[in-house]
């Protein structure tokens, strides 16, 4: 199958570079039951990250409800992140950058740094 899209001029590779992933990786959903009043249900995220050219690759739960997070830095310019919760959830979010087994090698921060076309794993950690 194939997927086209269009852009103005000097369209980031981060738009790219993510039209490309929602094209290849699929949807992921669930099914609610239908709702019982006329409110909608909705299903928030857990997370947003503030940066738009910092990809989440892939996202790995842990035991105690702890994430893995495989983030990828796009556009070539090292970038200071953060990781915002949903609404819903209030809370924030602690990261610790760690090797891609999930054992820490850095120090806990709520700004990580990415580096220039960088891939990294991050444990996310709810703030209590």
């Amino acid at each position: 199958s194939y997927a086209l899209t269009s852009g103005k001029d000097g369209t980031p590779a981060s738009t790219a570079a993510r039209f490309g992933w929602e094209s290849c990786i699929p949807l992921l959903t669930r099914v609610f039951p239908p709702a019982r009043s006329a409110r909608k249900q909705k299903s928030p995220s857990l997370f947003e990250i503030s940066e738009p050219n910092i990809l989440l690759v892939a996202a790995r739960p842990l035991p105690g409800g702890e994430v893995i997070l495989h983030l990828r830095e796009l556009e070539g310019k090292e970038s200071s992140f953060e990781v915002l919760p949903s609404p819903s959830r209030g809370k924030g979010y602690v990261l610790w950058e760690t090797n891609v087994l999930g054992e820490p090698v850095g120090r806990p921060t709520a700004h990580p740094k990415q580096g220039a076309f960088e891939a990294k794993f991050f444990r996310l950690v709810s703030v209590r």
